[in-house]
C-alpha cells in the first residue's frame, strides 16, 4: 500500500464553504483541508461545485491510480466503475443550490 503525504480521504464540504478530511481517531479533530466560499452566507454555485470537485479529489487520484495499475492486467471494468463513482461524486449536488451567482 502506497502511503500519501496529503491528508487521507474521504473528504467532505461542510455546507458552508469549508473542506475536511476524514478524522482519524476519536479524539482527533477533522484536519482542515480547504475554504472555496468568500462569504458563507451567500454560498455561490461556483463555490459550491468547486467544494464538490475538491471533496472528491482523493476518490478521483485513487481512480485514476487504479486505472494505472489495472491497465497493465488488461482488467479496466473495475476501474472504470471507480472512476464513474468518483466523477458523480465531483458533480453531484447534496444540497439544493441556494444562492444564484
Amino acid at each position: 500500500m502506497t502511503t500519501t503525504e496529503h491528508t487521507p480521504g474521504p473528504w467532505e464540504d461542510n455546507g458552508n464553504g469549508l473542506i475536511y478530511g476524514q478524522c482519524l481517531g476519536d479524539d482527533d479533530e477533522a484536519p482542515f483541508v480547504a475554504d472555496v466560499c468568500t462569504n458563507p452566507n451567500a454560498y455561490t454555485r461556483q463555490e459550491r461545485a468547486n467544494g464538490r470537485l475538491i471533496a472528491a479529489a482523493p476518490a478521483l487520484l485513487a481512480a485514476c491510480l487504479m486505472v494505472l495499475d489495472r491497465r497493465e492486467h488488461g482488467d479496466l471494468a473495475e476501474a472504470a466503475r471507480a472512476c464513474q463513482a468518483a466523477v458523480a461524486q465531483a458533480k453531484a449536488s447534496k444540497t439544493t443550490d441556494s444562492a444564484e451567482e
